[in-house]
């Protein structure tokens, strides 16, 4: 990411904080990168923003030349959706009285954004089962791990 592109998403981070604070004391800010998908235009971006975020359901509140906003029911949690298109990645905001709601609100316009609707995350990756180990080898004269007696050598 441009170090510009860098400093123009942090200088509206703080101005978004900055709004809320005058009127809700301490807030909470989460944020969220997430991949454009190739081929997406900057408009596009913008428009699958508010789509994410009127699909969590929150309120759109509009937008600007490089972002959209939304608002919780009563506006106590606000939300910003950056598309960085040059970049390849969005940022996704969420400022409010609590990170309790802070993250779920942000993960939740994730969500919709990747197309998990209802806050569903994505399966684990499986992981392969580690190669089956050959028995060890029963000692001199003893038993294999089948129980059967075995000659000396493993004969």
């Amino acid at each position: 990411m441009r170090l510009a592109s860098r400093h123009l998403a942090g200088l509206a981070a703080a101005a978004f904080i900055t709004g809320m604070a005058g009127e809700a004391g301490a807030v909470a800010l989460s944020q969220r990168y997430d991949p454009i998908p190739a081929g997406l235009s900057h408009d596009q971006c913008k428009e699958r923003g508010t789509q994410a975020m009127v699909a969590s359901g929150l309120k759109s509140l509009g937008q600007g030349r490089d972002a959209v906003f939304g608002e919780t029911d009563g506006g106590e949690y606000i939300v910003s959706v950056f598309c960085l298109t040059q970049q390849g990645v969005i940022v996704i905001s969420a400022a409010g009285p609590s990170s309790d709601r802070t993250v779920p609100i942000a993960d939740g316009v994730a969500d919709q954004w990747n197309g998990r609707a209802g806050g569903a995350r994505p399966a684990p990756v499986a992981r392969p089962a580690p190669p089956a180990r050959a028995p060890a080898p029963a000692p001199s004269g003893g038993k294999d791990p089948a129980g059967r007696m075995s000659a000396p050598g493993g004969k």
